[in-house]
Order: C-alpha cells, then structure tokens, then sequence
C-alpha cells in the first residue's frame, strides 16, 4: 500500500538522522564538547557523503547529480493538486504543537527546559543533565532527518545532490526569533519561508538582488543576539544588586 510505503521511507529517514547525530551526541555527553561545533563539522560530511553516493554509486544515467526517481507509492500526498504543498506541512504543524505539549505539560518536558535555561540548577534538582542532552540532540537528529524525508518524498520525490541549501539556518534563524517557543516557530518559520521564496520574484521582477534577503536575515540576527546579550548583561547586574549588603 502507497501510506505504508511511505511510512516507512519517512521511518528510515528518522533513524537515519538520529543515527548521525549520535557521534555529537556522544562526544557532547562524554567530553562535554560543543554541540554547534560538532553538528556543523558533521554538517560537511554528511553534505560530502552523500554527494559521492550521489554521483558515483546511484546516479540517474544521463541525468543531473540525482538518483533515479523513488516509487509513486512511497509520495507524499499533496494537499492541493495546483500546488506542491504537501502533507509535510501537517507533520511540521503538529511536531510544533506537541513539542509545546510536552515542555509544558510532561516532567521530562520541564527536565528539558531546565537544562537548557540553567544546567547547574537542573543539576542539583536530581535532574541527568548529560542523558538529557544526548537524547535531545537525538531527538533533534530524528527530526532533522524528517525534514529531509518530506523534502525527497514530498517535493522532489528523489534524492538530489544540494537539494537543501541553507535550510538548517533557516530554521535556526527562525528558531531564535521566536526566542525557542515552538509554536512561535510556526509564524517565524513561515515568514522566512515566504522571504525566501519572495527573493526569487524580487529578482525577476525588479533590479534589486536576492542577497538582500540574506542581508535582511543577518540583521535579525544580530538584532536578536544583541537582545539576548542586553537581556543577560541586566539579569547578571541586577543578581549583583541583589546580593550586596
């Protein structure tokens, strides 16, 4: 049946994420190294990997740097049939709500928010800070590799080399600018989505180049940055306050 098939597909995907995150992951618990560090030089690999897999060992003969196109079984639905919009968009949709559930409503949910906003704290609670960050960074792995799933079977319906440019940023980005909520996420996610797509027209349509859009997303950036440090800084002056006699 075509749902199986691309349950599956989507199942492989998953496990194939968390898979490559697990080295991270483990040198994070182990040897307390940075995660960024570690996720963005993993970045380079994985990006490498499957470009030699790509080209050498399963290249659609005669095509682009793409493997031949997967069974009509294993698509993702569409949503609209004048549209590429697929079922992707529900799956993001309630993986944002649910993550909101759980940090809100569940004990480890409230052991994870800990961890990330004061890991001494969380610490002398009783709380396993380096099991919780070796399965966050997993569980993070298993929805990275989703988001390639639903990008292969629902858009592309084949594996492409550099068939996702930037999008790990992107959501970082928007990530940041909802200050971690994740149904904030939604609605940042969306705006810069519509700004990446908006750059294509923008340079069809006017003189102005699409850089100006990664202009734009770098002043957010910083913004955001400069907003937390100003945050900090406050909260740092005014624990000093608090504790002089």
């Amino acid at each position: 049946p075509a749902g199986i098939h691309t349950l599956a597909a989507l199942a492989l995907a998953i496990v194939a994420g968390a898979a490559w995150v697990a080295i991270p992951a483990y040198f994070r618990a182990r040897y307390n190294t940075n995660e960024v560090v570690s996720t963005i030089l993993s970045n380079y690999v994985a990006v490498l990997l499957t470009s030699y897999f790509t080209i050498f060992l399963f290249k659609r003969p005669g095509g682009w740097s793409e493997t031949p196109p997967i069974l009509a079984t294993s698509y993702l639905p569409e949503i609209f049939t004048f549209s590429r919009l697929n079922w992707g968009l529900v799956i993001g949709l309630v993986l944002a709500v649910g993550a909101a559930l759980v940090f809100r409503y569940t004990r480890w949910g409230y052991g994870v928010t800990m961890v990330g906003s004061a890991p001494k704290f969380a610490e002398y609670g009783g709380v396993n800070v380096k099991r919780q960050g070796f399965l966050v960074l997993l569980l993070s792995g298993a929805v990275g590799g989703l988001a390639g799933g639903v990008e292969t079977l629902g858009v592309h319906h084949r594996f492409m080399e550099g068939f996702a440019p930037g999008f790990g940023f992107d959501g970082l980005i928007a990530a940041l600018l909802a200050n971690g909520s994740p149904v904030a996420t939604i609605f940042t996610a969306l705006f810069f989505g519509a700004l990446r797509n908006g750059s294509l027209l923008l340079e069809v349509d006017t003189s102005a180049s699409r850089e100006i859009i990664t202009v734009i997303q770098a002043l957010i950036i910083l913004s955001v940055s400069a907003q937390v440090l100003v945050r900090k800084r406050g909260d740092s002056q005014a624990g000093e306050r608090r504790w002089k006699f």
